[in-house]
């Protein structure tokens, strides 16, 4: 299963999710004077976008295959790995050297792999757990038995007359049950202690009073928008505080329903202080809306018994600007979008040719000029955005600019302007230069007096470049490269003894004497050379590339007006090599031109 493909997903939900979050947050804490139900309304509206949200953002990633002109793009970037640059030694086979992009994605995407199974892997955990809550419920239920008591009931039922409840409810009764609770949305259940036979009145009012306010307001429902909001979005610390302040302001909005009954507020702050003391450690399912929680204990109490807090339920004002401000969140963050461009688009048009130019450039880094040369760097496009390799990318006249720029420098060696026409994911090999040619092995001649070279190796001194061009449904294209530039360094000497057959260094049966060796002179070769693959490269646009560096002496001559030479010395110096490569797909002959 290729989890990767899924990362851009995750990091669009965390961002957005992210957003949505603080967005209620701020707004909490704008209403923060407002009742408990109406604060809780902006959590549950929160929560409600968060679970929109995958739709919304899988929506607009599906129906997003072409960039968006004018709407913002978060990129996501993965290195590609560093760039090879080989400066001495043979030079391996072109073919074996280029990389495939399929293997260098299936390298990047282990990390990626991992991030999103973990994500994934989380997510199952809570849900796993929220469904073994569920499952505990149902058992508790089919094993407690129901309330029958006249005097219970008759509260029960005048309670739930008083909240206007038009559902079903069961009032059961356990041992197993510490503390009051709730759970259920199409068949609610009020699940109280065993002890309730013995409650006095007041105790008993007001406990049924504070779980049928759940019962009415649907905070089970509420509960478990929360709990599937926590489990899809785990990695966020962000959503696990907002369900912390909407389970507070659940219960506060609760416990203002019973205060409004005319209950005293020293009396069943006392109660609710009782039952956290009655937990005594027992947790209660996870699905259910238990009448005490420690974690809120204290925020609810200083509430209870606090002057002046409104107290009023929820206002369909509120639901109506709430509802308006989610919608508009959600339609904003729809238009940002993640990408990854280390996965190549959906690739189009295979045989359509493509024309590929480049251009190598090799300069001095101390000759004037080349800094303010390379300062079109400054303008490019995804700067800093690859690894060391990618310089940058630049637009046509940009391009244009900038080679007509390196041509007026005395120092800049413009090494050669190759291109080819290749049909798209095929590879293309371009080559320009010269065959050097030198012997690897001596043998004597057939009168044993001299020394002849036997056996001899073709290197290409000049530049070429192994090239794999893709095209995309949106006209983009990708590329994925390996250029290379092979210069005669020098040769050094070397004594005969080092290259010739084993067999012919012995005579008689003794090892020649060393006087007998002569010295040959080999060659010795640089090669710079770096592998690179661009995603979604336009049309006209240019990739520039840094194919590494090398010192080398430069002779600085001084010349008197007399032909007098007054100044004649070597100095080392810094050469690099740019490779420019751009690619354009060739219309068919009788096919309008791709603008």
């Amino acid at each position: 299963m290729n989890l990767a493909g899924y990362l851009p997903l995750f990091i669009d939900l965390m961002l957005k999710s992210t957003v949505l979050l603080a967005l209620a947050l701020l707004a909490a804490y704008g209403w923060r004077r407002a009742s408990a139900a109406n604060r809780h309304m902006i959590w549950l509206a929160a929560f409600g976008a968060l679970l929109v949200l995958p739709l919304v953002a899988t929506f607009v990633m599906r129906g997003t295959e072409r960039p968006m002109a004018g709407s913002p793009m978060l990129v996501l970037k993965v290195p590609a790995g560093p760039a090879r640059v080989i400066t001495s030694g043979p030079m391996p086979p072109v073919s074996g050297q280029a990389l495939s992009p399929l293997a260098k994605r299936a390298a990047m995407s282990s990390w990626r792999d991992g991030l999103v199974f973990v994500w994934l892997a989380g997510m199952a955990t809570l849900l796993g757990l929220r469904a073994a809550g569920a499952v505990r419920q149902h058992s508790l239920r089919r094993r407690c038995g129901l309330v029958r008591d006249a005097r219970i009931t008759e509260w029960f039922g005048q309670i739930i007359s008083d909240h206007g409840i038009g559902r079903t409810v069961e009032l059961r009764a356990s041992d197993e049950c510490r503390v009051a609770m709730t759970w259920g949305t199409l068949r609610p259940v009020v699940l109280l202690p065993a002890s309730v036979l013995s409650w006095p009145q007041d105790r008993l009012a007001l406990v049924l009073r504070h779980e049928l306010a759940h019962v009415r307001r649907g905070d089970c429902l509420a509960r478990f928008f929360s709990q599937v909001a926590c489990a899809f979005y785990w990695p966020n610390p962000l959503v696990w505080l907002a369900a912390r302040r909407a389970r507070l302001a659940q219960e506060q909005a609760c416990d203002d329903r019973v205060l409004a009954s005319g209950v005293a507020s020293e009396a069943y702050a006392m109660e609710l202080v009782a039952a956290v003391r009655d937990l005594n450690g027992w947790r209660w399912f996870g699905g259910a809306v238990a009448m005490a929680e420690p974690s809120t204990l204290e925020r609810r109490v200083l509430s209870i018994v606090g002057e002046g807090c409104d107290r009023r339920p929820l206002r369909g004002s509120m639901v109506a600007a709430t509802s308006v401000c989610a919608v508009l969140a959600l339609v904003g963050c729809s238009q940002a979008t993640v990408r990854d461009e280390s996965r190549p688009a959906k690739e189009v048009g295979k045989g359509a040719p493509v024309e590929i130019r480049s251009w190598f450039v090799e300069l001095r880094d101390e000759e004037p000029g080349v800094k303010e040369a390379m300062s079109f760097l400054d303008d490019a496009s995804r700067k800093g955005s690859d690894t060391a390799t990618v310089a940058g990318i630049l637009t046509e006249a940009q391009t244009a600019v900038v080679i007509k720029r390196f041509a007026g420098l005395n120092r800049a060696n413009l090494l050669s302007t190759p291109s080819i026409r290749v049909r798209a994911g095929n590879p293309a090999r371009i080559q320009v230069g010269q065959d050097f040619r030198y012997p690897t092995h001596w043998e004597k001649d057939p009168a044993g007096r001299e020394w002849v070279a036997s056996a001899f190796q073709t290197r290409n001194l000049g530049v070429e470049m192994e090239v794999t061009p893709r095209t995309n449904e949106d006209g983009s294209i990708d590329l994925d490269m390996n250029p290379r530039i092979t210069g005669l360094e020098g040769f050094v000497e070397q004594e005969m003894r080092d290259v010739v057959p084993a067999a012919d260094k012995v005579s008689d049966g003794e090892e020649k004497p060393e006087r007998e060796w002569p010295k040959v002179k080999t060659p010795i070769f640089t090669t710079r050379a770096v592998q690179a693959a661009v995603a979604r490269l336009a049309p006209g646009q240019t990739v520039v590339l840094r194919c590494g560096t090398q010192m080398e002496t430069v002779r600085d001559t001084t010349t008197t007006i007399f032909g007098k030479v007054s100044k004649d010395e070597l100095n080392w110096t810094h050469s690099s090599v740019l490779v420019f490569v751009s690619a354009k797909v060739v219309p068919a002959a009788g096919a309008a031109p791709a603008r």
